[in-house]
């Protein structure tokens, strides 16, 4: 379902797809937790994304080749940091409170910041260790206006990622996404690269980089994944509904999508306080099991106020300064990658992955 989904549908294919399923397969989506609704809905919005920018994604890889050579893989940062600690700085409105705290960590815990907190973390005094980006947008550069520039600070993007913004940075580190499969000579590039996975979002692509880097602990800042009270919020609707072709070997399901400006997509936790968003939960749940794969690794949240994420425990930012980890200075991540002996990517298969995509994608 989600390699199909994933396929650049135009939106009339999109409006209303028909699902057919095996029913054991049927039966294993229904006991999964969320209910059958709610992993067919999870997968359609993470993987929507190709139908609304499509074309931008496809000249965004394009475009990036030349950035790509150049790059560092970030596959080579691979354990890296075995044991030393880290922290993501996501752009939740907690990390607000947070900042005085992460200004006195930053000796000893490298800092992983997104595109829209680079700044606001230079701002507070706080140099980034990397930035994340995945945005394929135009808008992704405005996130970078005023900032103080890169300084020391590595780029971590996937090839669809806008390509100006990435240009940004001399220092760059390119993952290629898990699972990704779209011409041989790419796919090469991208076994060199190192894959990640993702999860649908920037902060969910920062919190793979860290685990494959492997910094321990890793503390989520900022992680809120939740919505101020009153918030409306403009989303696409989905229904999904049993046809009667289905039969008892097989299900079919027509998933249908339609626009609303309603706020029902805003959920109300009452034990945790605060409202949040359907499309949230999906990366909270993304988040939650990804922490639940890799049990080797301690997480924490000190993201006051937000969703509470199973697998990373609340903790005060006081707290963390006491843990044994965050004794001692961190290693800049330039010296890291003299250390790791990193070479840059080369622009050798450029000519030959660039026609590849050519006859792949014509004419853009």
């Amino acid at each position: 379902i989600s390699a199909f989904l994933s396929l650049a549908l135009t939106p009339s294919d999109r409006n209303s797809l028909e699902i057919v399923l095996f029913n054991p397969v049927l039966n294993y989506l229904k006991e999964s937790g969320g209910g059958l609704y709610d992993e067919l809905k999870n997968i359609f919005v993470l993987k929507n994304s190709w139908a609304k920018f499509g074309r931008r994604i496809k000249k965004n890889i394009l475009n990036n080749l030349v950035n790509i050579a150049g790059s560092y893989p970030a596959g080579g940062f691979e354990n890296a940091f075995e044991g030393r600690p880290c922290i993501i700085a996501a752009a939740g409105s907690s990390l607000d409170g947070a900042l005085p705290h992460l200004k006195k960590l930053q000796e000893n815990a490298h800092i992983i910041a997104v595109g829209r907190t680079m700044r606001l973390l230079q701002e507070a005094g706080i140099t980034p260790d990397f930035t994340a980006i995945t945005d394929p947008q135009r808008k992704l550069l405005y996130q970078f206006s005023g900032a103080g520039g890169p300084g020391g600070n590595f780029l971590v993007y996937i090839p669809t990622a806008y390509p100006a913004a990435a240009a940004l940075f001399p220092d760059r580190l390119v993952a290629f996404v898990e699972g990704d499969d779209i011409s041989p000579a790419f796919d090469k590039l991208g076994d060199e690269a190192g894959r990640l996975q993702t999860g649908g979002s920037v902060s969910t692509l920062a919190l793979s980089f860290a685990v494959s880097c492997g910094f321990n602990p890793v503390i989520l800042s900022g992680q809120d994944l939740c919505v101020s009270n009153g918030m409306k919020h403009s989303m696409r609707l989905f229904t999904l509904e049993e046809s009667a072709n289905s039969s008892r070997f097989h299900t079919v399901l027509n998933l249908k999508k339609h626009s609303s400006d309603l706020s029902g997509e805003l959920v109300k936790l009452p034990d945790e306080g605060c409202l949040t968003l359907r499309p949230l939960m999906i990366y909270k749940n993304w988040i939650e099991g990804f922490i639940g794969r890799h049990p080797g690794t301690v997480f924490y949240n000190i993201s006051k106020g937000g969703l509470l994420i199973s697998g990373a425990p609340a903790i005060s930012p006081d707290r963390l300064a006491l843990l044994k980890e965050f004794k001692g200075e961190k290693e800049s991540v330039s010296l890291a990658a003299r250390r790791l002996g990193l070479k840059r990517l080369g622009a050798e298969n450029t000519g030959v992955i660039k026609k590849e995509l050519q006859e792949l994608y014509g004419n853009l």
